[in-house]
């Protein structure tokens, strides 16, 4: 359902800077610096993310992958562009090293299935990150007002999706104040 509404919206879609500001802000605030080679974008829409993740991590690989045609068809930059669910990433197993989501995951039909799916792929030392340009709230009320598929798309709290990602073996910690930014980095195996 979302899928269609989405694909439908695609070209009224507009990428904000306001969005993207956020992004800058909460990454510069909470991600250490790494030198990740493979990044991928759940959920990337019309990439919103891709200047903030090729000026952080300038010599990465990205891969945009969205369930949206309509919305890869938009992505310009020169990246790698998957069509799939969050919950199916058609990808190797540890072949990752940063997992994004920016604004998607309440979008995400099963969230539970999604972060057990970040595991798989993410290298040991991984890491999962869930962000939004607005809090848990302000999303939710947001989406309450949409009429549509939309409307059911809601944030679960922070400690449930904590939770979800501490079962699937993550590292976690968060932030939320204007926006929400929810870290995990994949347990080494011993």
């Amino acid at each position: 359902m979302q899928k269609r509404e989405f694909d439908r919206i695609a070209d009224r879609w507009k990428n904000s800077e306001k969005v993207e500001r956020a992004a800058r802000r909460l990454l510069r605030r909470f991600m250490k610096k790494r030198d990740f080679t493979m990044i991928l974008d759940v959920g990337c829409g019309k990439g919103v993310l891709l200047p903030v993740l090729e000026d952080f991590f300038k010599d990465a690989r990205i891969i945009c992958l969205d369930f949206s045609h309509e919305m890869l068809k938009s992505v310009s930059h020169h990246c790698q562009k998957i069509q799939s669910r969050a919950e199916e990433i058609p990808l190797k197993q540890g072949s990752v090293d940063l997992l994004i989501t920016m604004n998607a995951f309440p979008h995400f039909e099963d969230k539970e299935k999604f972060i057990r799916e970040a595991c798989r792929v993410l290298k040991e030392g991984g890491v999962l990150v869930i962000l939004h340009s607005i809090n848990r709230k302000r999303i939710n009320r947001f989406h309450r007002s949409l009429k549509g598929p939309l409307r059911n798309a809601m944030m679960p709290s922070p400690r449930h999706v904590l939770s979800m990602m501490k079962k699937s073996g993550f590292k976690t910690k968060w932030y939320e104040g204007k926006g929400l930014i929810i870290i995990g980095e994949k347990k080494e195996v011993l």
